[in-house]
């Protein structure tokens, strides 16, 4: 994958035990989806660790929801903000 670069926007997200902090795992792989994306996005998950999904399936749904609330807006016809041609 030697030169390419992801051009969507990227969300990354972080069970509170592994927040992006300094030096944490999840500032890595922030760090790290960087190197290869443009527009990259850590969120802190409140209340879970590892298994976001199952810790704090509210908050992961909120995050989501607006994460992917641009792509919902434009396939309706309402013009994405920030979205990318």
């Amino acid at each position: 994958m030697s030169g390419v670069r992801l051009r969507g926007r990227e969300e990354i997200f972080f069970g509170a035990e592994f927040s992006a902090s300094a030096g944490s795992s999840g500032a890595m792989v922030e760090e790290t989806m960087k190197l290869t994306a443009d527009d990259v996005q850590g969120v802190i998950i409140a209340g879970s660790g590892h298994l976001v999904a199952e810790q704090a399936p509210e908050q992961l749904l909120a995050a989501l929801t607006q994460f992917l609330a641009p792509y919902r807006d434009a396939s309706s016809g309402v013009a994405a903000v920030g979205a990318r041609s």
